[in-house]
């Protein structure tokens, strides 16, 4: 991963970085430490270059809130990318970013990836560790 520029989820914690996690509740929140997969990709040599749109909370299959606005698809202004890693898909599919980390408890990578026309990829679940991902996945809590 050494020198790869990489984008990360707004709920995902970014050490010195706001995370709104799509709400204004959250408009001003910094995170004292990254978030798990964060850290790995720091200390693989990744590059973090930004904070990627999201809905609020990651609940919604748009990606839209009133911190940033709403996303479009790159391929389609006017058109969603989705949600709720559409912000994810539309930096990837624009070139924006080469990598980008979202998150997905329910189609929220895959499907924006689909809109967008680029892969996303969805880890079995355990393989990523959740710390710093905001709403904690309910299956995380039942484990």
């Amino acid at each position: 991963m050494h020198g790869v520029p990489f984008t990360v989820k707004d709920c995902v914690d970014t050490e010195g970085v706001v995370t709104t996690r799509g709400s204004k509740l959250f408009e001003d929140h910094v995170p004292e430490t990254d978030a798990t997969v964060v850290r790995r990709l720091k200390d693989a040599g990744g590059i973090f270059i930004a904070k990627s749109n999201m809905p609020e909370f990651a609940l919604w299959w748009e990606t839209d809130n009133l911190v940033y606005g709403r996303t479009e698809n790159p391929w389609m202004i006017g058109r969603t990318p989705g949600g709720s890693s559409g912000g994810e898909a539309a930096a990837v599919a624009s070139g924006m970013s080469p990598l980008g980390i979202g998150s997905d408890v329910g189609g929220s990578i895959r499907e924006p990836a689909n809109y967008c026309g680029i892969v996303g990829l969805k880890a079995t679940h355990g393989r990523i560790p959740l710390t710093g991902h905001w709403p904690t996945p309910c299956f995380a809590l039942c484990m």
